[in-house]
């Protein structure tokens, strides 16, 4: 019905029918788009009531703090069904304890062991064109706009190399972002959970890693573990693509860390289709 009525009143703007329809259907892109994001957010956080813009916060802020500490999205999203808030105070501080300890491990190695990376111009204009078409954009595919600018400043040759100090001033930031988003995160679980009784927590619990887990896939095919089937491949040996075939028909399933930690060889690997 909106395609049929969008065409319709394009009829009426003759020459201007081209723009007057990429508007129309830009606008029901983003609508959709957004809606439907907002949704798979909604179960990848184990979330079951819908308090919109409350959420559509929580959801930015999460992103841009994985940002902030080049933290990997597949290990984290998994890490977070960890969380538990029911139990004693103690229970639950160890619990956020424990997650963020976790989290930080996903980036720490990469955090003191990196220089600036730079990117291509090219890929540069992308996030640039992204931007500019819509600033949420760039946090749905794991940049933010401070993350942006910082890309530009390099590639003009404006930013020097991290100190052993400013690495460690951004470490602590990280955990204090981490610690005031999780934190967060606890306390809309709760909210999320305010009209169960209280004999049904531990089920609650157990049903919502269940089902974060089912959303949320333990293995992603990464271009380090391509790029080592793939030597072996060349070698005559596939059993390693074999075991990579197995893995991506069921990749909710618990898996060796092996295949989620990036070794530092692999940080500026890419693998090509041509691959």
């Amino acid at each position: 019905e909106t395609l049929a009525a969008a065409l319709k009143e394009a009829e009426i703007f003759g020459s201007e029918t081209e723009s007057f329809v990429e508007n129309v259907f830009g606008d029901v892109y983003t609508q959709v788009y957004n809606s439907t994001f907002h949704n798979k957010m909604l179960k990848k956080l184990g979330l079951t009531k819908d308090f919109g813009i409350q959420d559509k916060s929580l959801f930015l802020q999460l992103f841009d703090t994985m940002q902030t500490g080049s933290t990997d999205f597949t290990n984290v999203f998994r890490i977070l069904s960890e969380v538990s808030v029911f139990g004693t105070e103690e229970e639950k501080k160890a619990s956020l304890e424990s997650v963020a300890r976790k989290i930080e491990n996903q980036n720490l190695d990469a955090q003191l062991t990196s220089n600036v990376k730079k990117l291509p111009l090219s890929e540069i204009n992308k996030y640039i064109t992204l931007y500019n078409r819509n600033p949420e954009y760039l946090y749905r595919v794991g940049k933010s706009p401070e993350w942006l600018l910082e890309q530009i400043e390099i590639a003009k040759g404006n930013f020097p190399s991290k100190t052993a100090e400013e690495i460690e001033l951004e470490i602590q930031n990280r955990r204090k972002l981490w610690d005031e988003w999780l934190h967060a995160y606890a306390k809309r679980l709760v909210e999320d959970q305010q009209d169960k009784s209280k004999a049904d927590f531990h089920n609650l619990e157990r049903d919502r890693k269940i089902s974060m887990n089912s959303v949320n896939p333990s293995f992603v095919l990464r271009n380090f573990v391509l790029q080592n089937a793939i030597e072996e491949a060349e070698k005559g040996d596939y059993t390693e693509v074999q075991r990579l075939l197995r893995l991506v028909q069921d990749p909710y399933k618990d898996i060796e860390e092996k295949y989620n930690t990036c070794p530092s060889w692999a940080r500026d690997l890419c693998v090509t289709c041509s691959s």
